[in-house]
């Protein structure tokens, strides 16, 4: 199975805050969220799985840095990162994390996976260029939280923000999708 997700924002106590998230707004807040996450995403996921990260994973400090990771590296599933704003660490330190791969976006067909949504004034006209030069229909992201968009423009867009999605990884229906996490998957996985 496929699953989505983004903005988890773990170790960010901030972000209960600013998405209104139903956890104390303090360190045990925070802690009490990312908990919350971790257990939601274990109860739903299989090691067989594969789960695309939209973005925003985690703010790492010097001090969460190491705890962190290996949380991240404990989730269960085949792990894949879309980058977010907040995702500022190396590329390996990602993969350290357990994620298989990591990308500014992926396309499959006609729908692309992207931690923004790429409304006509966006503040990534690159990323927008490239989501019209390849007549996406169906854009799968994040980075919004728990606002609404109201667009027109002819692109369907579906936000896998946790706060959109009780905090669960989000199953997605979609052989194309599932077929070419599995072929990239099996190109680069360790032998």
């Amino acid at each position: 199975m496929i699953y989505l997700i983004s903005d988890h924002h773990f170790g960010h106590t901030n972000i209960i805050k600013y998405c209104d998230r139903p956890f104390s707004k303090d360190n045990q807040g925070m802690v009490k969220n990312a908990e919350f996450m971790y257990n939601a995403h274990q109860e739903t996921v299989t090691e067989n799985d594969f789960v695309i990260f939209l973005g925003d994973v985690a703010l790492f400090r010097s001090h969460t840095k190491e705890d962190l990771k290996r949380m991240l590296k404990a989730l269960k599933g085949k792990k894949f990162l879309v980058l977010g704003n907040h995702d500022t660490m190396s590329l390996n330190f990602y993969k350290e994390c357990g994620f298989i791969d990591v990308q500014p976006y992926y396309i499959i067909g006609d729908v692309m996976l992207c931690h923004y949504p790429l409304l006509p004034d966006t503040d990534r006209p690159e990323l927008r260029k490239i989501m019209l030069d390849n007549k996406i229909k169906t854009l799968y992201h994040g980075h919004i939280h728990n606002k609404v968009l109201n667009q027109k423009d002819g692109i369907e867009r579906f936000n896998f923000s946790v706060e959109k999605i009780n905090y669960t990884p989000k199953c997605v229906d979609n052989s194309l999708i599932q077929k070419y996490f599995e072929n990239l998957h099996l190109l680069l996985r360790k032998p």
